[in-house]
Order: C-alpha cells, then structure tokens, then sequence
C-alpha cells in the first residue's frame, strides 16, 4: 500500500503545495531525514524521489509565486531549483541554526524561521536572504502569514505578531 508511511523509512517533516507542478494545482513537494525530497503531482496518489544535494535532514519546503522551489532544514541549510528539483543551488543563510517554517506573501517576499532566534527574509526583489533579529532569540518553530500583511510568529516564548520591512516600506 504506497499510501502508508513505513516505520524504517526515513521521517518526512515538510510539505509544501505548488501549482506549478503538473499544471493542475495538485503538485506537492514532500521533504524529511537524510535529505529526502518527493515530489507528486497527483495530490500524493503516486510519489517520485528527487534527488538532493544535501544528505541532511530537511524540515520544510515552500513554493515561490515565481515557480521555485526552496527546501530546508538543519544548520541553515537553504537550498532552491528553478526546474523543478532537476537541479538545486545552496543559498546562503547567514546561520547554522535550524530553520522550521516558511511563509511566503503574495509579492514574492519569503520568510523562514527557525532555532536560535532566526527570522530570514528574502523580498521578493532580492535573490538572497537576510537576517533580521528577534529579540531574546527564541526558538521559533512556525510563521504564518495573515491577510493584512504581518507575521505570526510561534515558539518559545508564545505567539508574537511582527511586520518585517519589505523594499515598499512595512506591510
């Protein structure tokens, strides 16, 4: 039964929606230990591996509106394809903390989260990620981006509500 999760296999952590993939809106990116990524694009009914360049665990990946794909996960590990997993190009973090979450908004602009206190951003006229401070460094294991424009950020310490800069001024 291909829909079952065997308890030897790797452990997925991430799964991320894109309709890019196939055309149809039903395209999902699936990542987990030892850098494992797949990829459907039937809603999960059938799964194909794609290969990584990363051996390490990957904790979530995130389709860009512009098609890209980004997956990652430990010691800041960020990586992105333009092709689909085809190939993938490392980015810099600017952190070997762990990175959890992502949200990307409707102008292309993407946050990831994670250990240690980290916040990146990448507006959507950038190609790189910056590093923008939380106080008190929490650990901070998801973002979630609501409808006016800020960024709940969830983890140690709570639920905080931040507005991060973007090259049009504040959200």
């Amino acid at each position: 039964d291909q829909s079952r999760c065997d308890e030897e296999e790797p452990h997925f952590y991430g799964i991320a929606s894109d309709g890019v993939i196939g055309g149809s809106g039903e395209g999902l990116i699936l990542v987990g230990e030892f850098g494992t990524v797949l990829s459907s694009k039937d809603s999960g009914s059938s799964w194909k591996p794609i290969e990584c360049p990363y051996a390490g665990t990957l904790f979530g990946a995130l389709v860009a509106t512009t098609g890209e794909w980004f997956i990652f996960g430990l010691r800041g590990n960020i990586f992105s394809s333009s092709d689909q997993g085809k190939t993938w190009q490392a980015l810099e973090s600017h952190t070997e903390a762990s990175l959890f979450s992502s949200a990307r908004h409707e102008d292309g602009t993407i946050t990831l989260v994670g250990s240690e206190g980290v916040l990146l951003h990448r507006d959507s006229a950038s190609s790189s990620f910056s590093r923008i401070e939380v106080p008190g460094r929490p650990l901070l294991s998801a973002v979630l981006l609501m409808q006016d424009g800020r960024e709940i950020l969830i983890g140690q310490g709570g639920v905080r509500g931040v507005n991060i800069p973007s090259a049009e001024g504040n959200r």
